[in-house]
């Protein structure tokens, strides 16, 4: 997520935003609102695969009082084992979606035209592009562009401030608002600022 988050960066986030699962029940206790354009959050990786409820509750406290540095999530204790990630939504339900030359254009819902990524949110970040994103002009998914895409409802388009890396939406597409853990408000060691 460089440069929004720093490698090995410290961040906090809350489910109060996006919601909380509640596994046991089944249930979904809904947020105070909905993620919105330019958040930065952290969801679930889109193929995981099922884990029991517990862990899934106790996880998080587990991470919260060694600092990070446990996860019973995986079976060897490393911090992570890319069981989250980190991206920033970029697309809300019901905009279309396209990228030309690594660069997203957006047409909100009831708009006409598609408006880039850069004028349409009001929160202000930076944007890393390869160095030869000038004339890429292939369709393929691993380089900079990327056919029209409608989103439905509940569905968010969340990509990376580095568009060199590719693992987010535009390889496996939209995320659901239940992938949704919670909202990065704040970023830590090395460095602070509030997001």
């Amino acid at each position: 997520m460089e440069p929004g988050i720093l490698k090995n960066q410290k961040i906090l986030s809350s489910p109060i935003v996006s919601g909380i699962n509640l596994p046991v029940l089944n249930l979904r206790i809904p947020g105070i609102g909905l993620p919105e354009r330019g958040d930065i959050v952290i969801i679930r990786p889109v193929n995981r695969e099922s884990i029991p409820w517990y862990i899934t509750v106790l996880d998080p406290v587990v991470r919260f009082f060694t600092l990070q540095k446990k996860t019973l999530l995986s079976g060897n204790n490393k911090p992570w084992n890319n069981q989250i990630a980190v991206k920033r939504i970029i697309g809300l339900p019901g905009d279309e979606i396209k990228l030309v030359n690594y660069h997203f254009y957006i047409k909100p819902e009831g708009e006409k035209e598609f408006i880039p990524e850069e004028q349409i949110t009001d929160k202000k970040y930076e944007i890393i592009f390869p160095v030869n994103s000038v004339n890429d002009t292939s369709t393929v998914p691993f380089f900079g562009n990327m056919e029209e895409l409608m989103l439905t409802e509940n569905n968010y388009f969340v990509a990376n401030d580095n568009r060199q890396m590719q693992y987010d939406s535009r390889l496996y597409g939209p995320v659901s608002s239940d992938l949704i853990i919670g909202e990065v408000f704040l970023s830590y060691f090395p460095g602070f600022s509030l997001k």
